[in-house]
């Protein structure tokens, strides 16, 4: 469950232990290079994911272990396997697939 805190940080920073201007650090572009990476997060505000809102956010990890976080549907996912993706797998359209599912608040 620590990936869920790890969402509620990133979606909810004003009622996290942490400052609200750490988590936006942390997810805001750290670099010029790829303006989608930013510390240990990325975003979608160059349509990285497309079909994805822009206001995404996702922790990636190996075996795409991942967190998806969209503030604006209220939505938190988190993908566990302890298994390599098949070929072809694109995390994108779990994203999409995901996003499409929820109804906006």
């Amino acid at each position: 469950m620590i990936q869920l805190a790890f969402g509620k940080l990133i979606k909810w920073p004003r009622h996290s232990v942490t400052r609200n201007r750490n988590a936006a650090e942390s997810v805001a572009a750290s670099q010029e290079l790829n303006k989608s990476y930013g510390y240990l997060w990325w975003n979608n505000t160059t349509n990285k994911w497309p079909g994805v809102l822009a206001d995404a956010l996702a922790a990636l990890g190996k075996w795409d272990n991942n967190i998806l976080v969209v503030p604006s549907l209220d939505l938190i996912v988190i993908r566990q396997s302890d298994l390599a993706p098949g070929d072809g797998h694109k995390i994108a359209e779990y994203f999409q697939m995901a996003c499409e599912a929820v109804e906006k608040p």
